[in-house]
């Protein structure tokens, strides 16, 4: 005789996608110090926290986090799919010769595609997967309604 053994609740997840930069992410992380309170009232697992690498530490250390461990933090992982670090060498190392303002934008412009496609293609993926009840976000970012338009596209 099989048992029948029911399958688990998704679980439920807040969204946080922030601008990996100080001035953006210091006021998120005393928000969702904060919210972190708050999850088991709003019958929320977790906070998948999306930033740069480079906050990590800070992101996973919040104060209310240290003992429950309740934020996931996600890389948007840019830097490997943007070609970054050439646009940054470029712009340091900038000097008025001829073709430099050219290979500086085509740089640029090829950060940019690169950096969509794999953005998108991965927060697309990851709303399917995951199915946040709630994504909040810095205003300064310009692909969240982008991102939400095209999953619903996608899934309907």
């Amino acid at each position: 005789m099989r048992v029948k053994t029911k399958k688990p609740k998704h679980e439920r997840v807040i969204y946080l996608w922030s601008v990996p930069a100080n001035g953006h992410l210091n006021p998120t992380l005393c928000f969702t110090n904060q919210l972190l309170l708050r999850l088991d009232e709003l019958n929320v697992s977790k906070i998948v926290f999306y930033s740069g690498t480079s906050f990590k530490d800070r992101i996973d250390n919040l104060p209310n986090n240290l003992d429950r461990k309740r934020i996931e933090f996600r890389d948007y992982g840019l830097q490997k799919f943007t070609g970054s670090e050439d646009l940054l060498k470029i712009i340091m190392d900038f000097d008025t010769r001829p073709g430099n303002l050219f290979r500086m934008f085509q740089c640029f412009e090829n950060s940019v595609k690169l950096g969509s496609k794999h953005l998108f293609k991965r927060l697309i993926q990851d709303i399917h997967k995951d199915k946040p009840v709630l994504i909040l976000y810095d205003q300064a970012l310009f692909f969240p309604k982008l991102a939400l338009d095209l999953y619903a596209k996608k899934y309907n």
